[in-house]
Formats: structure tokens, sequence, C-alpha cells
């Protein structure tokens, strides 16, 4: 078993200004780490205002062939959830990573040490989102 992917945040931007004086001002925010070994689990649910406890290291997670996906560690977390309202995914044990995503616009960190799970929850006084997370480990 194999597995090969990458996780990239990618922010660029030119701010152009022409007239009396011309400026130009840039900003570029760059992140793009390629894996070739690993272990990779994909896990999507719904959350409300109530936190759903997902957890990161757990026998239930299985590969491609079918086989159990146990992390030792868990080095890096993407996670991204749908509608409109703020969705939060914190750590559960040490409160990190917190990671914020609406609108399907994924989020990715390193993954907080002592964290065994997230809490996945709509940042609101009511409503629901569907959610993806990826964690990446060994």
């Amino acid at each position: 078993m194999s597995i090969e992917g990458r996780i990239a945040v990618d922010v660029n931007f030119t701010d152009s200004a022409t007239g009396a004086a011309s400026s130009v001002k840039k900003i570029q925010l760059v992140d793009a780490t390629a894996y070739s070994s690993g272990k990779v689990a994909i896990v999507t649910g719904t959350c409300g205002t109530a936190a759903v406890n997902v957890a990161v290291v757990s026998p239930n997670y299985t590969n491609a062939s079918g086989d159990a996906v146990v992390f030792s560690a868990v080095d890096r977390i993407a996670f991204a959830a749908s509608g409109t309202k703020r969705v939060i995914a914190l750590g559960a044990i040490d409160s990190t990573p917190t990671l914020v995503s609406s609108g399907g616009i994924p989020a990715a960190s390193k993954f907080g040490t002592g964290s065994t799970s997230i809490d996945v929850y709509v940042d609101a006084t009511a409503g629901t989102a569907a959610f993806t997370a990826v964690f990446y480990g060994s």
C-alpha cells in the first residue's frame, strides 16, 4: 500500500496603482508539502452547534486495500465545511489546532501534540454543516 499527495496553501495578490506615482504592493503566502509515504484518513460528517467528537487515532479507518489505518502520530490536518456559518475544528484535549472553515474553503495546519480527537461544531446559535477532515501522519 502506498500513498501520494500534498497539502498546499497558496495566497498571492498584487495591488497596483498608476497615476502621478505608480506603486505595486504584493503579498505571497505559500506552503506546499508533498507526501509519498505515511498514512492518511478522510472523515466526513455533519455537525451542529453541539460539538461532534471525531477520533484522530481510530482503528475504524481503512485504506484502499481495506486494511486498518492506525496512526502512531498525526502531523497535519486539513478541514473544510459547507454552509455560510463558521465551522470550527478544535483539538479536544489541548484545544489545538483550531481550524475554521465555511463555504467549503479548506484550512490546514500542523496537528497539536496530545490531541487524539477533534471537536467539530457550528460557531453560531443554530445551524448545521457538512464537513470533511483529512488526517496525515505515521
